[in-house]
């Protein structure tokens, strides 16, 4: 018996291990992640953030234009809409009481 370790076998141990093997089968950016200090990972993101934002800008402008077409659409839509009267609303008619016992609860005291 060992005195005072961790014993093989025991839950630490094995947390251990799913850690080193967690870390082998890391690739590419997750095992980047957890290597590189803050201020590396401060002079990498400069560059690729100018050129995203270069890309979305443009995505916004085209989506911009769209949604121009789409709201012009819809106010002509509006427009015909508010000329037609609406459907009626159809009620359920009332039927008249029941009697008897059926539908009505008589509070007990």
């Amino acid at each position: 018996m060992r005195g005072g370790g961790i014993q093989r076998g025991s839950r630490e141990d094995e947390a251990r291990r799913s850690k080193h093997r967690s870390e082998r089968s890391e690739r590419g950016a997750q095992q980047a992640a957890r290597v590189l200090a803050a201020g590396a990972l401060a002079v990498f993101v400069v560059a690729p953030r100018s050129a995203i934002y270069k890309r979305a800008a443009g995505a916004l402008k085209e989506f911009t234009a769209a949604t121009t077409v789409t709201y012009k659409s819809a106010t002509s839509l509006r427009s015909v809409a508010s000329t037609t009267t609406p459907p009626p609303l159809l009620r359920r008619s009332r039927s008249p009481p029941r009697s008897g016992r059926r539908g009505r609860r008589r509070s007990r005291r």
